[in-house]
């Protein structure tokens, strides 16, 4: 029997759900379980989580804020190009409609103080040109090292050598013309070179931020203007010192460098100037702003000749006589007078190689003791009889002092002074001699009580009295000279070091 079909339907149905409800029962469990642990959340995650989401909504804001800005500051900087662009096109535009104008680059430069291209090429040449003239400067002074450090050798002298010359007097104090422009200002001091003197720092690696010589001086366009310019010098200097071994054991730091010679003296003399020495760590100043180091037994002319910016010029001119005096009448005078300034004849001029203006050249005065033993000669290229008020004094310079011994002694700072203490001005002055006076009142005071007529019998009578004793003052002076050479001989192996 058939059933009905919507009760067939019906059935259906009822299994359908039997075998589904197991299925939807473990479903409804399984999400009760796992929705259970969001509602068991810890409150202290909870807290952290809140308080990260307002750190990070304030830092939003910020960002937001910060663009804002930088939009704003975009278009205010937009519209003032626009602003300046617009001014410039009006510029041009008076610009060409003014009448006569060639350049108008040039007028907009000059107006805004600007540099064209022209005046930049101008300038760049200029520069060029100072750096060759420095170049140039320096390769001079460069050459003149080379030349002292091989004369120092060629001697015997290996104890110092010259390591840094810097420039020469001729060049230091002289400004690089191509640096020079009509429109610029008279520079006061464009002197480059450091107040303390260049450093040694390439000698002890001390010192080293005085360095005055490297990279670009700031005396480039101009050098210093003090009132006397030294005409003969180099500096600023470095002297490296070596022991025995060869080995650097100091330096001498000075602002100056000059040679004096003694043809006479057969000498030369290392005057440095406004510095200081350094040994085993130790700065000294130089006493009295001068240090000297003397060169004995040498011929002057070699350095003369190899080193000749370093001399005085006036010095190291080799002009012994002008003609104006008789030698042997001037030996006669002075020595006369020497004796009456000192009975016990104690000074002697031994010989005279000649008279320029009122200096003596080329002289040899002998020092005798109260017995009249010789105990010292003065050799001199040149010599002054100085009148003072109350006494003559005799200024030797350029020479040594040869004891007895043979022991040689260049002058202290190249010059020695003899006062006779016992002599009378007016006697020197009267008589027929070349004389320099300390002050004008000493000249009025010597020469206001001579008689002319005195002096030009006293000068006849000396010299027809003694013509006859010509030749025997010229021997002496002669065998002084060889005494003088044989003596010299005795310290041949002196140590040459400074």
């Amino acid at each position: 029997m058939k059933r009905p079909r919507g009760a067939a339907l019906t059935a259906a149905v009822a299994l359908a759900i039997g075998l589904a409800s197991p299925l939807v029962t473990g479903a409804v469990v399984r999400d009760a379980s796992v929705a259970a642990p969001a509602q068991e959340a810890d409150p202290l995650e909870l807290g952290r989580l809140r308080a990260e989401n307002a750190r990070l909504r304030h830092a939003l804001r910020a960002e937001r804020a910060r663009s804002a800005a930088l939009l704003s500051e975009l278009a205010r900087q937009g519209r003032a190009r626009l602003e300046r662009e617009l001014a410039w096109r009006d510029l041009h535009a008076q610009l060409g409609r003014l009448r006569g104008v060639v350049d108008p680059a040039a007028v907009l430069a000059e107006a805004l103080d600007l540099e064209v291209a022209e005046e930049r090429r101008e300038r760049t040449e200029r520069e060029a040109r100072a750096r060759a003239d420095l170049e140039a400067r320096r390769d001079r002074a460069e050459r003149v090292r080379l030349a002292l450090n091989a004369r120092l050798r060629v001697e015997g002298f290996d104890g110092f050598d010259l390591f840094e010359a810097g420039l020469l007097a001729a060049d230091r104090y002289r400004p690089v013309a191509p640096m020079l422009d009509a429109s610029d200002p008279e520079p006061s001091n464009g002197d480059g070179a450091s107040d303390d003197g260049p450093s040694d720092d390439g000698v002890n690696g001390d010192d080293a931020g005085d360095d005055a010589t490297g990279g670009t001086p700031a005396g480039l366009a101009f050098g210093p203007t003090p009132d006397a310019r030294p005409a003969f010098g180099t500096g600023p200097v470095v002297l490296r010192l070596f022991d025995h071994r060869g080995v650097l054991s100091g330096s001498i730091v000075a602002d100056r460098l000059h040679l004096e010679a003694s043809r006479s003296g057969h000498s030369v003399t290392l005057v440095l100037t406004d510095g200081h020495s350094r040994v085993d760590d130790r700065r000294l100043p130089f006493d009295g702003g001068v240090y000297r180091i003397p060169l004995r037994h040498v011929d002057p002319v070699p350095f003369l000749e190899a080193c000749g910016p370093l001399f005085d010029p006036e010095r190291t001119q080799r002009v012994v006589d002008d003609g104006r005096w008789s030698r042997q009448a001037l030996l006669l005078t002075l020595n006369r007078l020497l004796e009456a300034s000192d009975r016990t004849g104690r000074y002697r001029l031994t010989w005279l190689g000649g008279v320029v203006g009122d200096e003596f050249r080329e002289v040899e005065l002998t020092v005798r003791d109260a017995a009249g033993r010789e105990t010292e000669r003065l050799i001199a290229d040149r010599l002054v009889v100085e009148l003072h008020g109350d006494h003559a004094r005799l200024v030797l310079r350029d020479g040594l002092a040869l004891a007895g011994d043979g022991a040689r002694a260049p002058f202290r700072d190249g010059r020695r002074s003899i006062v006779l203490v016992d002599s009378d001005p007016r006697a020197y002055a009267s008589a027929h001699l070349p004389v320099v006076f300390a002050n004008a009142a000493d000249a009025i005071g010597a020469t206001g009580e001579s008689d002319d007529a005195t002096d030009a019998n006293e000068a006849n009578d000396t010299n027809d009295a003694n013509d006859a004793n010509d030749a025997n003052d010229t021997n002496d002076a002669n065998d002084a000279n060889d005494a003088n050479g044989a003596g010299g001989s005795t310290d041949a192996h002196e140590d040459r070091r400074p």
